[in-house]
């Protein structure tokens, strides 16, 4: 008998197929919590056919990683919902998408894009100035940090029904992301495009650096150098 080429591949396809038809169909059921031995993970919301764009970073899953402190979960299948600023993966063997309880989590990251996403996770009572518990990248990781906030925001649309024609669907947008300090001293600032804030952070020896050195806070790799020199000298 010959062999035919095409019977893995087709093999392959259905069984993937199955894969994340199964991951589809369950995505938004009611599930209680799972303990898998490492993470506790809840359900993933189901999709609101209203609303168009997507409120993840990217709409495909990468391979990356789950934080909890010291312990790291290992290539796992990773979106990141930047509007609720949650995190989903498909549940190894069980082939459903959930998302991750965030009482247990510390970050994530993954590979997308010849890139790899490292996020933290701050906690709006553990560290100062954070508004709301989310997650951040991470885009220079010294004594002092600099962060980067995703944001995503809905225009809620004018909805007549159904059924309607006039209707206007609700729209996920992206907005432009915000840049923070994370000190030594555990506190998050707000990057602005002036150095004066710089005083209060850093104090005016610092300040006055950043303005002889013509530094621009919009831009994420001349922030990286200044805090590269703060770093140095503190």
């Amino acid at each position: 008998m010959k062999f035919n080429p095409i019977l893995p591949i087709l093999i392959i396809s259905l069984f993937n197929t199955a894969v994340y038809a199964q991951s589809e169909s369950r995505e938004g059921e009611n599930l209680n919590y799972v303990d898998t031995g490492a993470f506790w993970y809840i359900a993933g919301a189901g999709n609101n056919y209203d609303t168009q764009g997507s409120p993840f970073l990217f709409d495909q899953f990468s391979i990356g990683h789950l934080k909890q402190g010291d312990k790291i979960t290992k290539n796992l299948m990773i979106k990141f919902n930047v509007l609720e600023k949650k995190v989903m993966i498909v549940r190894p063997f069980e082939f459903d998408t959930v998302y991750v309880d965030q009482r247990n989590l510390s970050g994530f990251e993954f590979a997308a894009n010849g890139k790899v996403y490292d996020f933290v996770l701050l906690r709006a009572n553990e560290v100062k100035n954070v508004p709301k518990t989310g997650f951040y990248e991470v885009l220079y990781n010294g004594k002092n940090k600099l962060f980067k906030e995703y944001v995503k925001d809905v225009v809620v649309g004018d909805f007549q029904g159904v059924y309607s024609a006039e209707k206007k669907a609700d729209k996920i947008v992206d907005r432009k992301p915000k840049l923070f300090i994370f000190t030594s001293e555990n506190e998050l600032y707000e990057v602005n495009k002036k150095s004066k804030d710089i005083d209060e952070i850093f104090g005016e020896e610092m300040a006055q650096y950043a303005a002889d050195n013509k530094i621009k806070f919009s831009k994420p790799s001349q922030v990286i150098r200044f805090l590269e020199y703060v770093d140095s000298v503190e």
